[in-house]
């Protein structure tokens, strides 16, 4: 191993005589002096380079610079006061063509290391010479560069008094202030981008719907099913009217006159066709802000419920519909709304909506009525009014077994009797014969002594 640091020793030797030979043949002083200022230029570039780059990457306009004053006391420069003037010049001066002074600064730094004039002694001096020669034999080439940079991270740190843990830190935090500025700023244009195109989409909708309306038919409003008494009621009527009502004795067996119920009396419409539009309107909308288009059809307004007739869309599933009932009661102030899924005969749904004010619906109407009179059915009874106004009667006869049931106060005395009325306006006592049973002998008691 002596031989071989010798040897090296001795190569060393002869490159600075080589030198010293150049140098003399060249004028000595004068060459080594070119030489010295080559390297300092280069280096001197290259820390121009390194500065320009670092001023402009940490740049911020809060910064007090030469040419404008910052809100902020401390510069957040990497490079500090000078730093931030320095940016603060390039950018007033060349705006963001200030970049090329890095690359032209680089590219000078490169020309006067490339182009450098040798000098006359080797950097490194024999002690140098003599260790690289001992490090290249023990360790290798890459195991030597090795040792070197970890010989240079070591002594900048104990030579400046600084942690390396914290300079990566710092280097980490600034790294993920700048991803994140960079990433909220790209949200943010996203964000600004599906704003805008949500907004347009919005304006075309509206004023697609606009145009609809203007060339959607008004909406087909059903008038109330107003029963049409028989000529046989009429005919009752009148001639109960020329006499007096216990002025003489009905015969026994005879039917009563129609007169003994009260009349009709002349009622105001239960929903205007003004709020029978509107309502429709109300309904199309509050289900298009939940994402379901339908359109109203027609409205067949009732004594007690009006029902809506609804078209839904292409695609549109009549089980979203049933979900939205709550919601959709709430939206229209009402306590609830009963879904019609399907109407025989028609491909459409309905949505049977309470009126705000309830129609009286008077037996003498239903009996008096020409579905009434005209029914074949053996033992007809009335029961009332459908939610289109239209009476309903039906069959007892044809009845296997009826159950009336309901709580208190919800009218199951009116409507047994309104089906022993309708027995006894449409059956004599040698047609018909009842056996009724009254646990209270309350309810039924006025019944007593009838044929």
């Amino acid at each position: 191993m002596a031989s071989r640091i010798t040897r090296s020793a001795a190569r060393a030797s002869s490159r600075r005589a080589d030198r010293r030979a150049q140098a003399a043949e060249g004028g000595g002083t004068a060459t080594e002096i070119s030489g010295l200022g080559a390297e300092l230029r280069w280096l001197g570039y290259g820390l121009f380079s390194i500065w320009i780059f670092l001023s402009l990457l940490s740049w911020s306009p809060e910064d007090a610079g030469w040419f404008q004053q910052g809100s902020r006391q401390v510069p957040t420069n990497w490079l500090g006061r000078f730093g931030a003037w320095t940016a603060d010049s390039l950018l007033f001066g060349f705006g963001f063509s200030a970049g090329w002074f890095v690359v032209l600064s680089a590219a000078l730094a490169y020309a006067s290391w490339r182009f450098a004039s040798p000098i006359s002694f080797m950097p490194g001096g024999v002690l140098g010479s003599v260790v690289g020669s001992f490090g290249d034999w023990a360790l290798g080439a890459i195991g030597l560069t090795l040792l070197s940079l970890a010989m240079i991270v070591a002594g900048l740190a104990l030579f400046f008094r600084f942690s390396w843990l914290d300079v990566t830190e710092w280097v980490g935090q600034k790294a993920e202030a700048l991803f994140g500025l960079a990433r909220n700023q790209l949200a943010e244009r996203q964000d600004r981008r599906l704003g805008e195109s949500a907004a347009i989409e919005r304006a075309d909708a509206l004023e697609e719907k606009r145009r609809q309306r203007e060339v959607d038919q008004a909406l087909e409003i059903k008038p109330v099913a107003t029963p049409e008494p028989s000529k046989k009621a009429i005919e009752a009527r009148q001639r109960e009217k020329q006499r007096s009502l216990f002025s003489e004795v009905a015969p026994v067996g005879g039917l009563p006159a129609i007169s003994l119920l009260d009349e009709v009396a002349a009622q105001a419409d239960t929903i205007s066709p003004e709020a029978l539009e509107f309502t429709s309107r109300v309904i199309e909308s509050r289900l298009a802000d939940f994402g379901v288009q339908v359109k109203v059809v027609t409205a067949q307004p009732g004594p007690v419920i009006t029902r809506y007739e609804i078209d839904p869309a292409l695609g549109v599933k009549g089980s979203q519909i049933v979900n939205l009932a709550k919601d959709l009661a709430r939206a229209l102030s009402l306590v609830s709304i009963r879904v019609v899924e399907t109407i025989p005969g028609k491909s459409l749904m309905g949505l049977e909506l309470p009126n705000p004010r309830r129609q009286v619906v008077r037996l003498s109407e239903i009996i008096g009525s020409t579905t009434f009179q005209e029914s074949h059915g053996v033992l007809p009874l009335a029961l009332g009014k459908d939610i289109a106004g239209a009476p309903v009667v039906v069959d007892l006869a044809r009845m296997p077994h009826l159950l009336v049931a309901g709580t208190t106060g919800s009218g199951k005395s009116v409507g047994v009797n309104a089906m022993l009325l309708s027995l006894l306006y449409r059956s004599t006592p040698a047609q018909v014969r009842l056996i009724m049973i009254d646990p209270k002998m309350l309810e039924l008691s006025i019944y007593e002594g009838i044929p």
